[in-house]
């Protein structure tokens, strides 16, 4: 018996590849491959802790146009609280180290 089947092919529209097409950009549409999504545009987590489902990638032509839909403006924003947890981070890091270091630095003294 045959079977005629349509499939339907997602296709990068930087590169043609058609074998890992899994981004699509939120504001114009145009699709991405895994290589093509990191030279041709912007990812965005979705939330300050974790990334995954829901997040948004845009290309760069709609970042330099700042053609957007209404979710950018949002992903801009988590996307500035990572960036200060980060830096809140290493800052604590850094006072953490130096009064460890200080305290076991006083405390070998007084064993002496």
């Amino acid at each position: 018996m045959e079977i005629q089947k349509t499939i339907s092919v997602a296709q990068c529209d930087f590169c043609g590849d058609s074998s890992n097409v899994w981004y699509k950009c939120r504001s114009c549409k145009v699709d991405a491959c895994y290589d093509c999504k990191k030279k041709h545009g912007t990812e965005f987590n979705h939330s300050v802790y974790c990334s995954g489902s829901g997040d948004g990638w845009y290309c760069t032509t709609c970042m330099a146009t700042q053609k957007s839909d209404d979710a950018l403006p949002l992903y801009m924003a988590i996307r500035d609280l990572r960036n200060e947890l980060k830096r809140f981070q290493d800052e604590f890091d850094r006072r953490r180290a130096d009064a460890e270091t200080r305290l076991r630095d006083q405390l070998d003294k007084g064993s002496q």
